[in-house]
């Protein structure tokens, strides 16, 4: 059985299409095992960056295939294994998107709390015709 650090560097060791054919075999197990190793490779930003890159490869190369639905189900899956943030203490893990940081979601949530009122200056709003388009009118159809 290999430990975290051993993956580490026996991934990182491997060239391109090997580390593609790991990467598709980790893909399919979708088990505790795969979880384990995909929280593994997250620790590691390079090795994780490669994966990324591999898992993309993956799903371009199954795009168009009758099995592409099920692929792209276990590649999202371990994406999300990949991108999940660690929880830290006893709180819940936030999950954020790639270009969004965990601070800006916290942020976001802050802000939703606040009610919304915009208001409108009478200057800014223009009701005249001058863009030479007639003025279309509705009429009630006839019985």
């Amino acid at each position: 059985m290999l430990t975290a650090e051993n993956l580490i560097a026996e991934w990182l060791a491997l060239p391109q299409a090997s580390l593609v054919d790991r990467v598709r075999q980790l893909v399919k197990q979708h088990d505790a095992r795969a979880r384990e190793a995909w929280t593994a490779v997250r620790g590691h930003p390079v090795l994780a960056a490669r994966v990324r890159g591999t898992l993309s490869a993956l799903r371009a190369e199954t795009r168009g295939t009758r099995d592409e639905v099920m692929w792209l189900m276990w590649i999202n899956q371990a994406r999300q294994e990949l991108d999940r943030v660690p929880a830290a203490g006893g709180e819940p893990a936030l999950e954020t998107r790639p270009g969004q940081d965990a601070d800006d979601s916290a942020t976001a949530d802050a802000l939703d709390e606040r009610p919304l009122t915009l208001t409108v200056s009478p200057s800014t709003v223009s009701h005249s015709t001058s863009s030479g388009v007639a003025p279309l009118t509705f009429q009630a159809p006839r019985p």
